[in-house]
């Protein structure tokens, strides 16, 4: 039984103290939370904005942080860059099903 109290206290720790530090993995480091990306459910995959997939298949527009907190991982395997400036050519709020 102390085993088990020692684990779990010392996964605890360990998910605390990462929760604060800046987020870098094999993708590299991610630099730009805020980069729009097109989700895909059924692949776990996201897109940058830049990709010739975004937008391409049933998704949703969300933001890099919030897909990677839902489970989604980089497609292209790699964190995207900052979000290019709006243009009237894509709606960036709209949603396939």
């Amino acid at each position: 039984m102390r085993g088990y109290f020692r684990l779990f206290f010392v996964l605890g720790v360990l998910m605390l103290t990462s929760c604060s530090r800046e987020r870098v993995s094999h993708f590299g480091r991610l630099s730009e939370p805020d980069a729009t990306v097109w989700a895909m459910k059924r692949t776990g995959n996201y897109y940058c904005i830049d990709s010739v997939m975004f937008g391409r298949q049933p998704g949703v527009v969300m933001k890099q942080v919030q897909a990677l907190d839902r489970g989604y991982q980089p497609a292209l395997s790699s964190y995207c860059p900052e979000s290019p400036a709006p243009s009237d050519a894509s709606d960036a709020s709209a949603s396939v099903q």
